[in-house]
Order: C-alpha cells, then structure tokens, then sequence
C-alpha cells in the first residue's frame, strides 16, 4: 500500500495539469511532470461520495457524481471520457452495487485505459471481489488527493498510454491504435473514414479545405475529384451523429473542421 504524506500535498493548478513534484509518496517524491487528472466521475451514494465530488472540485479539477440510483446511470456513465472513476464500495449495499457496474458498465470506460479507483470500507475488504476488478483502492478517510495521485500512479504504470487518445465530446480516438469510441461503445470505420477523422481531430478548430483532405489522406497523384472527400464525410457522419450529429462541421465552399 502506498503511503502518502497529506500534509505536503500541493494540489494541481487550475490552469494545468502537473502535480507539484514535493509530494512524499513512500518518501520520495514524483518526478517532475508527473501528470494529474483533469476530469474525475464519482459513482456512488451520497456519502462518501458528494464529500469527495466537492473535494477534487476544491483540487481544481472537472468532477461530478452520478447516485447507484440514477435512473440514467449507462447513459451519464458512458457521456464525456473522465481521466478518473472512484466508484464507492465503502458499505455492503453499494458494494454489491460496485460489483454490478464494475462487470457491466465500466468495460468501455477501462477499454480506454481511464483508471478506476474503488472508495472501500474498513471491514470485509479481504473477502470483497471489488479490488480485484479495479486498478486502486482507497481506505478511509478518503482523500481526493491521494486518489488523484493514485490515478496518476496508474496512467504512469501503463506508460501513459492515454496521451495516444484524443476525445471530443464522446468520441475518443486511440490515434496510433486505429481504434474508436462513441459514449464508450466502439465504433468501425474504414481506414480512409479513421484518417479523415484522425485528421480533423488533430487540427481541431482548424477548417481542413477538400484539397488538403484530399492531398493529405489521397495523395497528390489522385485523379478523383474533390466530391471524394464529401462522400466518405457523409459516411462517417452517418456513423457517428447518432451520438454526435454536430462534431464535424461544413465550411461552405471551403471544407470540414471539429470545432474546438
């Protein structure tokens, strides 16, 4: 178990998402651009669960929390990929509520590698199934600064395997694993429709003209025309804008962007 030194933590910026490198974790620090999460999702009851939403809110970073009993819950669950899920596994009921999710719901969000940390109670973690079905556990008091340092932790061990993914709204692209999402379930595309995406994603804000898409994922030595490019647009919106109908836009007699 990691032992971390509360009283030295430096929350991260606002502005930015490095943790200050003063923070004891078994009496040494992390090295310089170890990198926190932005976004956090806290999936369990009111307590502790609203305590720790309005902790990491205090750490600066994007939280909120969804209740075992929303009716909603695999549609908020799966919208905008956070960089951290504590779920709470603190008493035997949401325990169980845990295991449900964890085996069910949560296997988009850790096809994406987003760390899952599990808020446990102080009696039966020995004989709970929830550690072993999540990349953490916190024990109380449950601190949202060790549970960010944790996930931290987590990205780190698996070589940062998140910087490969780019997300707008609730698509994510793994860039350099040819892979898709939309809301956490996987979406196919053909190579050609993936580096029109992959392009756009990667000048986000930018509008692309057809002749740059064109020469870019065509070649110059193309012979087609320009209508090439609107037509494997078409079939790649008509894949993905039934969860994002507004994600790529038309610049009239210009080309395509994703706003930023």
């Amino acid at each position: 178990m990691i032992n971390i030194q509360r009283s030295d933590y430096n929350p991260p910026s606002r502005h930015g998402r490095t943790l200050a490198a003063t923070t004891p974790v078994n009496g040494a620090g992390p090295p310089p651009g170890f990198l926190a999460p932005r976004d956090a999702l806290v999936l369990g009851s009111a307590e502790p669960g609203t305590r720790l939403t309005a902790a990491l809110v205090r750490l600066g970073l994007n939280a909120r929390m969804i209740d075992y009993d929303d009716v909603s819950l695999s549609a908020r669950l799966l919208g905008p990929r956070p960089d951290l899920v504590i779920i709470d596994a603190t008493t035997s009921a949401t325990e169980r509520a845990a295991r449900l999710v964890l085996t069910t719901l949560f296997e988009g969000l850790r096809t994406l590698s987003v760390p899952v940390i599990a808020a446990m109670g102080t009696s039966g973690v020995a004989q709970s199934e929830v550690p072993l079905l999540v990349d953490d556990v916190l024990l109380p008091p449950h601190e949202a600064a060790e549970a960010v340092i944790r996930a931290a932790l987590v990205s780190q061990r698996r070589g940062n395997t998140s910087a490969h993914l780019v997300s707008a709204g609730v698509l994510t692209v793994d860039i350099e694993g040819f892979r898709a999402w939309l809301s956490g379930e996987p979406v196919t595309l053909t190579y050609t429709e993936f580096q029109l995406l992959r392009l756009l994603l990667l000048n986000r804000g930018k509008v692309l003209t057809r002749q740059m898409l064109l020469n870019k994922i065509w070649g110059y030595d193309y012979l087609g025309g320009l209508r090439t490019v609107d037509v494997h647009i078409r079939r790649l919106r008509a894949k993905i804008e039934a969860h994002a109908p507004a994600l790529i836009e038309t610049v009239r007699h210009v080309g395509y962007r994703i706003p930023e």
